[in-house]
């Protein structure tokens, strides 16, 4: 990776890139930014947050990073980083409550959901629970939902790669130590005849190193196909 980043980095590279990024992501992104401009001061990074798939051939973008994995003619599609999940809840929200000592116990708090995927409620399934489906608070982003989780308005699945930092900070807790099957979360998109541009180059050789790629990552494209990589459930 050294080598790679010297090599990009005695070609031309000044210039503007844009970059459209799941919301998500950003979260994960934006703390780690000023490593990017320390190693490439002359390009200037335009950032977007958007769940809407780039059209490379008639929009501005160089490159998008998108949710989950998908493989598409003309288009290096490089997954960037895969987590487990477990649920999450404000340290406040937890103290104030009765204890929380099995899956079920989960639904007297408020659930909160990304719409359109039922992660949570398959969490409460595989780890033994009964999820009361339909119920709680949606929302369009994940962004959002954690933002409502660390507000402390419910409990919402916690993608381990985007909120052990929060974690760590005290802003979340984790609940229980069953971890859902690992998943592809993002990946990062570009057309194939872009790839050596060096601002483009750039760019994904430093977030490639930046991401917390799983150990297995040779398995990612095996089980691509339903974006779980494996189950481990911590002793």
């Amino acid at each position: 990776m050294a080598a790679e980043t010297a090599r990009i980095s005695s070609r031309d590279t000044g210039g503007s890139l844009s970059v459209r990024a799941a919301p998500g992501f950003l979260r994960w992104l934006m703390p780690r930014l000023s490593g990017f401009h320390e190693l490439y001061p002359d390009i200037e990074l335009n950032l977007c947050g958007s769940l809407v798939r780039a059209d490379f051939a008639s929009e501005e973008v160089d490159i998008n990073i998108r949710w989950g994995f998908e493989p598409i003619k003309g288009l290096l599609v490089t997954p960037l980083i895969a987590s487990s999940r477990y649920p999450v809840i404000n340290p406040d929200l937890l103290r104030k409550s009765p204890p929380i000592k099995k899956p079920d116990d989960l639904r007297r708090f408020t659930l909160l959901h990304e719409a359109g995927c039922p992660n949570l409620e398959n969490w409460i399934t595989f780890a033994g629970g009964k999820p009361d489906v339909g119920r709680g608070l949606r929302f369009d982003h994940y962004d959002r939902l954690l933002q409502a989780v660390t507000d402390g308005q419910g409990i919402g699945l916690g993608f381990d790669v985007i909120v052990s930092s929060d974690i760590d900070a005290r802003r979340l807790v984790r609940l229980f130590d069953v971890e859902f099957p690992v998943r592809i979360l993002y990946s990062l998109v570009t057309p194939i005849a872009w790839c050596e541009r060096p601002r483009v180059a750039a760019f994904r050789s430093w977030v490639i190193g930046e991401a917390a790629v799983l150990k297995h990552a040779n398995d990612l494209p095996r089980m691509a196909s339903s974006g779980d990589i494996s189950v481990h459930i911590r002793p």
